[in-house]
């Protein structure tokens, strides 16, 4: 039985002698593999390196075949005036699609023999090389111009080559002078109406804006006829406001068209832009206001900006806020609860509440505080008792908190009357929050 157990151990221990050469053999085999892997690599980088060398190359003396090309051929095969880099190197340098291929780089006598090609469609493999910001050459796309752009040619065709020099830059030309003999402007101005042409709009502007003297006063002078529809149009109105900026006395021709102007989308700029200036132009277009119906006027949803900034105004003028004041009591007259349920009415009571053009002792505010229950359960009438409370006297703030701890058990139920009320706990103080 013990000379049993070496016998059977020496099986096992081949086996791991084998296994382990097994193991070995592969971990060299990988070795192997991975040592011609980077052996490849290096060949294959070695093979591009080299590649793009020749590239570099070729394309250098591409460049340089096409400068003596150009130097020798210019003066006399092209008559004309410059044409751009891209053109000019389509032209000058389609020739060398005809040279044969076993032509050497190193001979550039050949290009005497051939004139500027007229068809550049050979040409479009050169372009890869001049304009591909990918190219092996670093910094080829910028000798583009100096290389490829042809200048005019020379007068005297015996002329030396050293005085054809290529043009590098040359400044932008400016622009063309406004003359009054070359702009038909009352056509101009007839075709802006209506149009979609915002380059028409742009050119009547700089024509006001930089345009002489004489081409100023003749496209003022043609305005006047079409001015009110112009002030409506979508573009026209640009035009407007930039000739009131220029000749402010043309307000005055639009002080008897404010109910017109008021009521359109783009009319609204122009009277917007006469009531900002510090001159009499906006006492001239508020007493044309004043003139018109506001019964109409105070609730057009275009002219709420100008309604807002009327009243946010403060007139050196206090004829004009009283009879302001006076027309606009008068044209809600028994409208005043109607008015401030809607959504551009309560807008309007509350810029009047704001400013202080309406307070406690007016006919109009003993009218919304008569119907408090009615407006302050309104999705926009809260609104306007929410402005009471924030810009109110306390004499008006303690009547709504009188009012609202009346019908308390009637507004705490509407979810617009629990607006009001959280307004009345924070401006009426211990007094209305203890009760």
């Amino acid at each position: 039985m013990s000379s049993a157990a070496p016998t059977s151990a020496e099986p096992e221990h081949d086996l791991s002698i084998a296994s382990l050469g097994d193991g070995m053999t592969h971990a060299l085999t990988e070795v192997l593999r991975l040592e011609a892997v980077r052996q490849l690599e290096e060949r294959w980088n070695g093979m591009e390196k080299w590649v793009n060398e020749r590239m570099r190359l070729v394309e250098m003396q591409l460049m340089h075949m096409e400068r003596q090309f150009w130097k020798r051929s210019h003066a006399a095969a092209y008559k004309g005036a410059p044409r751009t880099p891209l053109s000019s190197a389509s032209s000058s340098v389609s020739s060398l699609s005809s040279i044969s291929a076993s032509s050497s780089f190193d001979s550039p006598v050949l290009f005497d023999t051939y004139e500027a090609p007229s068809t550049p469609e050979s040409t479009s493999w050169l372009y890869s090389i001049v304009e591909d910001a990918e190219s092996p050459l670093p910094g080829a796309t910028a000798f583009q111009h100096a290389l490829l752009l042809e200048p005019p040619a020379s007068e005297d065709p015996a002329a030396s080559a050293a005085t054809d020099l290529p043009r590098l830059w040359s400044p932008p030309p400016s622009p063309p002078a406004v003359q009054s003999e070359s702009v038909d402007i009352q056509s101009k101005l007839r075709a802006l109406l209506g149009s979609d042409r915002p380059e028409l709009s742009a050119e009547l502007q700089r024509i006001l804006k930089h345009g002489t003297h004489s081409v100023r006063h003749s496209l003022l002078e043609h305005m006047q006829p079409i001015l009110v529809p112009l002030a409506q149009d979508p573009l026209g109105h640009f035009v407007v406001l930039r000739a009131l900026r220029t000749e402010p006395s043309l307000g005055e021709q639009l002080c008897g068209h404010m109910a017109t102007l008021i009521c359109n989308p783009y009319g609204v700029h122009i009277v917007q832009y006469m009531l900002d200036q510090g001159t009499a132009l906006h006492e001239q277009a508020m007493a044309d206001l004043l003139a018109c119906d506001l019964r109409q006027l105070l609730l057009v949803t275009e002219a709420l900006p100008v309604w807002r900034q009327v009243f946010s105004t403060t007139w050196n003028n206090p004829s004009i806020r009283s009879r302001l004041r006076s027309a606009v009591s008068e044209a809600l007259r028994n409208r005043w609860v109607a008015t401030a349920n809607t959504e551009g009415g309560s807008a309007l009571c509350q810029n009047l509440v704001e400013h202080h053009w309406l307070d406690e002792h007016d006919s109009g505010m003993q009218e919304l505080l008569h119907h408090f229950l009615e407006i302050s359960c309104h999705q926009w009438g809260v609104w306007v008792v929410q402005h009471m409370l924030e810009h109110g006297a306390a004499t008006l703030r303690s009547a709504i908190a009188h009012r609202l701890l009346q019908a308390a058990n009637v507004v705490s139920l509407s979810s617009y009357g629990g607006k009001a009320i959280q307004s009345a706990l924070h401006w009426c103080g211990e007094a209305f929050q203890r009760a």
